[in-house]
């Protein structure tokens, strides 16, 4: 299955697209316009932790040069499924030799790809499905709550936004996956120069609290894998991951968490049910 990203102008100058249903299939085409020199990264969903979507650097954009002349889609670009998650930018960042603008998008089947901003060329792509399994699919989330599910359509691997750190050049992504009874979500981090895991990657998300709330057993609550929904950005503060659950289809029992990984040694640091 191959999807279609597009890309534009408003992909580096603005850093605001965000892709949640297959684009119809379009030739690439010549770029007729300028190359933006300002090389603004986007490293977390809607570029800043506030989430408010503002480029507060941009210089160039004017409501004069953004027109059907100067202003439009330079190219398209398939991938293999949906993408849900955010595309990042990092600008100017050494890969290949040289410095580039680059393009990260993560799909629902588990799937990052590096493309190069400018010239929507492949630095690497990379699946992070666990060896021998698949993705969690809509079916899987049928239930007495919601059936059918159609809160999304068929697969459901990385679906929150990665965030990126681009000091250490590291993209950290929750990616699920499942052999069909039993579910598992790994927080990764890896090289955005190479798609490697880095260093105790990935680990495994499992977490527990004190408590009597719904579905606990003996005064436990645990994170449960499969009806736990990471539909939420990840965030990158101080140091700590943070990633943030709600629910498929309100499908009890459930209940939100809030969990903080270490960036460098990805150990568990913050757990929070509510």
């Amino acid at each position: 299955m191959k999807k279609i990203i597009v890309f534009s102008y408003f992909v580096f100058l603005l850093g605001l697209v965000e892709c949640k249903k297959s684009e119809t299939i379009a030739p690439s085409i010549v770029n007729h316009y300028l190359n933006n020199p300002q090389h603004i990264s986007v490293l977390t969903q809607h570029n800043d932790n506030t989430r408010a979507g503002l480029n507060s650097h941009e210089t160039l954009l004017t409501t004069v040069n953004v027109n059907a002349k100067q202003f439009g889609k330079l190219f398209s670009l398939a991938v293999d499924d949906q993408v849900y998650a955010q595309p990042l930018v990092v600008g100017g960042l050494s890969i290949s030799g040289a410095n580039h603008n680059v393009v990260f998008i993560a799909t629902v089947s588990n799937t990052l790809y590096a493309f190069d901003g400018d010239t929507g060329d492949l630095y690497w792509t990379k699946n992070y499905t666990v060896s021998g399994m698949r993705t969690p699919q809509a079916g899987d989330m049928s239930s007495s709550w919601c059936t059918p599910y159609n809160n999304i359509t068929f697969n459901i691997g990385i679906v929150g936004t990665p965030v990126i750190d681009s000091v250490a050049n590291t993209i950290y992504f929750v990616a699920r996956s499942t052999d069909g009874k039993i579910f598992h979500q790994h927080l990764h981090a890896v090289d955005i120069t190479t798609g490697n895991e880095q260093s105790g990657s990935p680990v495994e998300i499992i977490a527990n609290m004190s408590g009597t709330g719904d579905g606990s057993i003996n005064g436990v609550v645990g994170f449960d894998p499969l009806r736990n929904n990471q539909r939420q950005g990840l965030a990158l503060v101080n140091g700590i991951v943070y990633i943030s659950y709600a629910s498929h289809c309100d499908w009890n029992p459930f209940h939100g968490w809030i969990l903080g990984y270490d960036s460098k040694t990805l150990q568990q640091q913050i757990v929070l049910c509510i």
